[in-house]
C-alpha cells in the first residue's frame, strides 16, 4: 500500500466526488447549517475518509462533513484515503451512519436491499458483517413491500415505525389508507395502531373512523367506537368493554327469550 494512504493529509475539495450510493436520498439542510457553525467555530475534528478514484477521490465516510466544510469556502480538507472496493465501502457507510439519527429508515431499507442485490448476500450474511440481528434487516427489509403510501408517510416522518408496523398489516388497501389518513392526522400512538390492527384482525374495525372515533382519536382515544349488545344483561356497550365467549345459539336465544319474558313456564 503507498505511503500515501492511511495518512491525515489536507485534500482539494475539487478533486472529491460525492459518493456513488449514498446511503442517505436526502440531507436535512438545517442540520448541515448547524454542522457547518460547529466547524467554522471548532474546526474539522474527524477527517473524513475516502478512497482513490484514477486522479480523483470518493467520499466513503464524512458526505455531510464534507459538504458543510463546502459551504464555508474552504479549498481543501482533511482526509484518510483507503484503498477499498465496493463491498467493503458499502460497509463502512453502514456502520457510520448506524448511531446517527439524521438517516432515515426507508433509506436505510433501501440501501439493505441494494447491498444484498449487487452483491448476492444473505440476510444472515449481511447480519454478520454488521453485527445485527437477522430480525432487524428483515424488518428493514419488509418496508420495501409495504404500501407506498406508507412509506412515504414513514420517510417524511409523519408517522413512527412501530405504528406503521401496525398499519401495514391491514391487508385492505381502502380500510388500510382510510386509517392512515386519521394516523398522519392526529398522530396517533403505538398502543392506538395496535388496537386497530387487532380489531382489524376480529373483523370488527369499521371500514373508516367515524367523526365521533376521531376526536377520540385526537384525545388519545383508541378510536374504534363500536357498541354490542351483551347477551347477559342484553345493554348495548362499547366492544372494547367487552370479552369475547363462546356461547351455544339455543342458550343465547333462551336467554334473549328469558330477558322478555321472564323463565319458561313462569305465569305472568
Amino acid at each position: 500500500m503507498s505511503d500515501k494512504y492511511e495518512k491525515i493529509q489536507n485534500i482539494s475539495l475539487d478533486l472529491i466526488d460525492e459518493p456513488g450510493v449514498d446511503i442517505r436520498s436526502r440531507i436535512d439542510q438545517t442540520g448541515l447549517d448547524e454542522l457547518a457553525a460547529d466547524i467554522k467555530l471548532h474546526g474539522l475534528i474527524q477527517p473524513i475518509l475516502l478512497r482513490p478514484r484514477g486522479n480523483k477521490f470518493e467520499i466513503i465516510a464524512g458526505h455531510r462533513r464534507f459538504l458543510a466544510v463546502k459551504s464555508l469556502g474552504v479549498l481543501t480538507i482533511s482526509a484518510i484515503v483507503r484503498d477499498i472496493d465496493d463491498a467493503g465501502a458499502d460497509i463502512i457507510k453502514l456502520s457510520e451512519n448506524f448511531y446517527r439519527e439524521d438517516v432515515n429508515i426507508v433509506d436505510e431499507a433501501n440501501f439493505f436491499a441494494g447491498i444484498i442485490s449487487r452483491y448476492n448476500l444473505t440476510i444472515q450474511k449481511l447480519a454478520e458483517m454488521i453485527h445485527r440481528s437477522d430480525t432487524y434487516i428483515e424488518a428493514r427489509l419488509n418496508i420495501i413491500n409495504w404500501d407506498t403510501l406508507i412509506q412515504q408517510f414513514l420517510y417524511e416522518d409523519k408517522i413512527g415505525f412501530t405504528v406503521a408496523q401496525y398499519l401495514a398489516r391491514i391487508d385492505n388497501q381502502d380500510i388500510r389508507r382510510n386509517w392512515l389518513d386519521i394516523a398522519v392526522r392526529c398522530g396517533i400512538t403505538v398502543e392506538q395502531a395496535r388496537s386497530w390492527w387487532e380489531q382489524y384482525q376480529k373483523g370488527i374495525l369499521p371500514f373508516k373512523p367515524s367523526e365521533q372515533a376521531v376526536v377520540e382519536i385526537e384525545k388519545g382515544g383508541l378510536g374504534v367506537v363500536i357498541e354490542k349488545e351483551c347477551a347477559i344483561c342484553g345493554e348495548k356497550g362499547r366492544i372494547e368493554e367487552m370479552i369475547v365467549v363462546f356461547v351455544h345459539k339455543d342458550c343465547e336465544e333462551y336467554a334473549r327469550y328469558q330477558r322478555k319474558f321472564g323463565p319458561i313456564g313462569k305465569q305472568p
